[in-house]
């Protein structure tokens, strides 16, 4: 699926029914559907900066989404790719807002020299 603008609605500390501690957050894409993306105390730290980035924040720590830090999150809107899962859509990939450019720059080239530009 295309990516899709979306806005946080939520940021929640939880617990899996294992006792687990993890968070939960919660958007609302352009198309009205509520998705949830549970990140879990030991998820790798790209995980976790992903959603820092995305909601244009300074990268930081798990322990951070149960800090007032966490609300700067909320209400912020992030670009999401969507698949389907066992149990509704799941957050694939999540960036910050789209800024209108699809992709990078490519480098420019200088202009190779003919034979008649060569000094010798």
């Amino acid at each position: 699926m295309a990516m899709q603008t979306a806005t946080i609605k939520a940021v929640e500390l939880v617990k899996s029914k294992k006792g687990a501690l993890g968070v939960r957050i919660c958007v609302l894409t352009d198309d009205n559907q509520w998705v949830r993306d549970w990140i879990g105390e030991t998820a790798p730290m790209s995980a976790v900066e992903c959603w820092w980035i995305a909601g244009g924040c300074t990268p930081l720590a798990w322990s951070d989404f149960a800090s007032p830090k966490a609300w700067e999150l909320v209400e912020t809107e992030v670009m999401v790719q969507l698949e389907d899962s066992d149990y509704g859509m799941k957050i694939k990939e999540v960036r910050a807002l789209d800024s209108g450019v699809s992709e990078p720059m490519p480098a420019a080239k200088s202009p190779e020299p003919s034979e008649d530009e060569i000094p010798f």
